[in-house]
């Protein structure tokens, strides 16, 4: 349903194809020359909270780079966060805040172990310079690098959304992760379905065989969610909000630590932590 409905990811990807429109223009100037249209993008969305923070960070961050100004990207986080608290105090108490600059917050600590990791499991890759590796050589090292790159990111960030998850939804069976690591790569082919059917709506020929391979991503779908429902009859217990606050400390630990004394201690917070909560629940009544 998120990647469904308007979301700071949208905001985004509009970002990003007004930047590449806008190619003939200066670096400076084509930072700047995106604002407006982005804005009215957000406002277009009827002024969603998701958008005009997502506007908001970008906004910030292509302001930054248009006066060749580079601070620390958490730096421009917290001013981001900053200004929402200046327009509306109550943001703070607001779940989707929480979960917005949380994981951006990871995605920007990321990059820091995601090398130190590749460099480790990939010396040999690592040091071969691009003018003298073969082309198969190099093209297969980006590959390994993106895929890494983007699931280590991918699931860093699920694991600070399901810690917020569980704060305020309560602890959930193991199955609804299984559930939803299935159902975000499902979504995302349902779009490429839709664009098939959509280009297939002219071609007689090719538009019963694209509508039904849309009808088997909606079906896949509703099979997936009824399989996992069954592991899940009843709500869970909340965790204890300090633990929920401690497991996210040592998350951050983990992608920003320099010592592996730190690293270590910090991975096994994030495994002792989950066991934790989930044997706390115990013998507590379902209610």
């Amino acid at each position: 349903i998120h990647i469904l409905s308007v979301s700071g990811t949208h905001v985004a990807i509009v970002a990003g194809l007004l930047l590449a429109l806008f190619f003939f223009l200066p670096f400076r100037a084509r930072r700047l020359a995106v604002l407006p249209p982005l804005f009215l993008y957000a406002l277009s969305t009827g002024m969603r909270e998701p958008a005009i923070r997502a506007f908001l960070m970008l906004a910030a961050f292509l302001s930054f780079r248009s006066f060749l100004y580079r601070t620390n990207p958490l730096n421009t986080l917290f001013f981001i966060a900053f200004l929402l608290i200046l327009w509306e105090p109550q943001c703070v108490m607001h779940s989707g805040v929480h979960y917005s600059f949380l994981c951006v917050g990871v995605l920007l600590c990321v990059p820091k172990r995601v090398k130190a990791f590749e460099s480790a499991m990939f010396p040999d890759l690592a040091f071969i310079p691009g003018a003298f590796a073969p082309k198969r050589l190099l093209w297969g090292r980006r590959l390994v690098f993106r895929t890494f790159r983007a699931v280590f990111a991918c699931g860093a960030v699920f694991l600070a959304a399901t810690a917020l998850t569980m704060l305020h939804q309560g602890l959930f069976p193991i199955a609804s992760m299984a559930a939803n690591l299935v159902l975000i790569p499902l979504s995302s082919l349902i779009f490429l379905f839709t664009g098939i059917a959509g280009v297939s709506i002219g071609i007689p020929l090719l538009r019963e065989p694209a509508s039904k391979l849309l009808e088997s991503g909606f079906s896949a779908l509703g099979t997936v969610c009824d399989f996992f429902a069954g592991f899940a009859p009843h709500p869970q217990a909340s965790p204890p909000v300090w633990s929920v606050f401690a497991f996210l400390i040592a998350l951050f630990v983990f992608l920003c630590a320099d010592r592996r004394a730190w690293i270590l201690a910090a991975t096994v917070a994030l495994v002792a932590l989950p066991i934790f909560w989930r044997f706390r629940t115990t013998g507590l009544p379902m209610e």
